[in-house]
C-alpha cells in the first residue's frame, strides 16, 4: 500500500528494508501492487471508471499480507490519500491479514533525530473524510462506502491510527535497539 506520488527510489529504498529486515527470499516472493496489476492506464488516460475497492479486497484477502510504504513520517502523503486510508480499514477488517510498514532508509534515520511530538500530531490529524483520491468519483465511492460502515469515518480514522500508531512504536523500538547495540 504506497501512492503514487512517491519516487521510484524511496519505493525502492523501503522494499529493500523490509526484505532486509523479514529477511525475504527475493527469489521466490512477489509483491502484487495495483499500478502493475489493475489496468490503472485505462483510468487514467483513457478516464474511463471502475470501481477498484472490491479487486484490492479480494487480492489482499487471497495475499493475507499488506505492505505499507511511507515515504515519509512528517505530514505523509499516505495519509492524506482516501484510497490507502481505505486499504489500511480494509486489511484491519479481515483477521487473516497482516499488515507491515516499511520506510526508506533515511526516513529511518530521520525518525531517530525527531521528537515523538511530531509523530503523535501527524496521526491524530489522519481524516479519511478530508483525504483525497486523484478521481473525484474514487473519493465518492470510497467515502460513501466508508460512510455506510459500522464507525464511519470515526471507526476508520481510529482504524488507521492505530495500525499506523502501532507499526511506527514497533520501527522506533527497533531503531533504538539498533543504536544500543551499535
Amino acid at each position: 500500500s504506497w501512492t503514487w506520488s512517491y519516487t521510484v527510489a524511496e519505493v525502492l529504498s523501503a522494499l529493500r528494508a523490509w526484505a532486509d529486515k523479514e529477511k525475504v527470499d527475493l527469489d521466490s516472493t512477489f509483491l502484487w501492487l495495483c499500478w502493475v496489476c489493475n489496468n490503472q492506464r485505462a483510468l487514467i488516460i483513457d478516464k474511463e471508471y471502475k470501481d477498484l475497492s472490491s479487486t484490492f479486497a479480494d487480492r489482499l484477502k487471497s495475499i493475507g499480507r499488506m505492505l505499507i510504504v511511507l515515504n515519509t513520517y512528517k505530514n505523509p502523503v499516505y495519509v492524506k490519500r482516501v484510497w490507502t486510508i481505505f486499504e489500511l480499514w480494509t486489511a484491519s477488517a479481515d483477521k487473516h491479514v497482516t499488515v507491515t510498514m516499511t520506510l526508506p532508509d533515511h526516513v529511518k534515520t530521520d525518525i531517530a533525530k525527531e521528537s515523538v511530538g511530531v509523530i503523535t500530531k501527524n496521526l491524530k490529524d489522519i481524516d479519511a473524510a478530508t483525504a483525497e483520491a486523484s478521481d473525484p468519483r474514487d473519493e465518492d465511492s470510497i467515502k460513501t462506502k466508508i460512510r455506510r460502515a459500522s464507525g464511519g469515518f470515526d471507526g476508520v480514522n481510529k482504524v488507521a491510527k492505530q495500525l499506523l500508531g502501532q507499526s511506527l512504536c514497533t520501527m522506533i523500538t527497533e531503531l533504538i535497539e539498533a543504536a544500543q547495540v551499535g
